[in-house]
């Protein structure tokens, strides 16, 4: 099986790197008066879901792992998490 070249903005930012970006995900939430949706903006077609602003939130870590898992990529280390409504 090739191995596919995924473009170097998705891997660049999770792997190891100097550069301050390589540490931070933009998460844009949405509401419709009854919960709230989201999605990572780095990582297309990662999306999160809540109840409440912080509960989806708190399952930023969970999507961004699964789905560096999926593009086959290891990340250690934190990073941090940017949200705009």
């Amino acid at each position: 099986m090739d191995k596919i070249n995924y473009p170097s903005k998705w891997c660049g930012m999770f792997e190891s790197s100097s550069r301050a970006s390589a540490n931070l995900v933009s998460v844009s939430l949405e509401t419709n008066g009854k919960g709230y949706i989201g999605y990572i903006v780095e990582l297309p077609g990662a999306f999160i879901r809540g109840k409440t602003e912080e509960e989806a939130i708190s399952k930023v870590d969970r999507e961004v792992q699964s789905y560096l898992k999926w593009l086959g990529i290891e990340r250690e280390g934190d990073y941090k998490t940017f949200v705009f409504l």
